[in-house]
């Protein structure tokens, strides 16, 4: 027997303990699943199991008839999934209209304001919420519809926070553009990457006790999320006599969080201000 085909049957032995150990550990999640009655989480295992008997496919013995079976359990918990969908989805637009929000878009992912929700997503046996179409997490909740309804409307009331005004947020981003680029050494009027705008925007946000004696415990957190919805809410784009400018972000700077911010659909790279005419 040659080396090479000993090298194959090795990788071959190797793949085959690999795809064992995934199948053992989704042939107990999909009884602890069932156990359960989450119908999420069994889809999710059934999919591990049926991808590593692909791969276990050519052992003898009990593969066939497990593949059989695990396709049928598979097509089984995907119509009660649709099913508990549909539930979830009528309950829930009921429950939101109460507090005055609106459910909208299609499964698998529905909308509600800026946020994006995903039944049974990312691996949430609830709902999984996002805000823009999944650009950032922000946590799940339940599939009743009453509690998911009261999260999500708590959710959004982070983001639009009360003291929000126009005004005072242009003035903030303009002199955060300033001194980002003053920090970089730039020449007034350059373009200021958009992250480093977000990093002086967070300081204008901290304390006087804070600047006095910078802690961890006494910072106030400004996150990409809360940036991003403000830029996207801000109905004014002036300040001072000056004009706010974004720079789309290309399409390799979208592949790095720290070049570029999504704000109301578009990719962000830079900012800049100019004077208005």
């Amino acid at each position: 027997m040659s080396e090479k085909l000993l090298d194959i049957e090795r990788k071959a032995i190797k793949k085959a303990a690999s795809a064992g150990g995934d199948l053992a550990d989704a042939l107990k999640a999909i009884a602890k699943s069932k156990e359960k009655d989450n119908v999420f989480a069994m889809l999710e295992a059934l999919a591990v199991a049926r991808k590593a008997c692909t791969a276990l496919a050519g052992l003898p013995g009990i593969m066939g008839p497990l593949q059989d079976q695990l396709k049928a359990l598979t097509k089984e918990a995907e119509g009660e999934a649709e099913r508990m969908k549909a539930r979830v989805i009528g309950g829930l637009d009921d429950a939101l209209k109460a507090h005055g929000l609106k459910l909208e878009g299609r499964l698998p992912q529905l909308r509600c304001g800026p946020l994006t929700l995903e039944l049974g997503g990312s691996g949430s046996s609830g709902i999984a919420i996002w805000y823009g179409p999944r650009v950032a997490s922000l946590g799940s909740t339940s599939l009743e519809p009453e509690p998911a309804a009261k999260t999500i409307a708590e959710t959004l009331a982070k983001l639009n926070t009360a003291d929000f005004t126009d005004a005072a947020f242009m003035a903030d981003l303009l002199a955060s553009w300033r001194a980002a680029v003053g920090r970089a050494g730039g020449e007034p009027g350059d373009r200021a990457p958009i992250v480093a705008v977000l990093a002086e925007m967070a300081l204008t946000r901290q304390s006087r006790k804070w600047r006095n004696q910078p802690t961890r415990s006494g910072f106030k957190e400004y996150s990409r999320v809360q940036f991003s919805h403000d830029l996207g809410r801000a109905r004014t784009r002036t300040s001072g006599g000056y004009e706010l400018l974004l720079t789309v972000a290309t399409r390799d700077q979208t592949r790095n969080a720290a070049d570029h911010l999504w704000v109301s659909g578009t990719h962000y790279a830079f900012i800049a201000f100019r004077q208005s005419e």
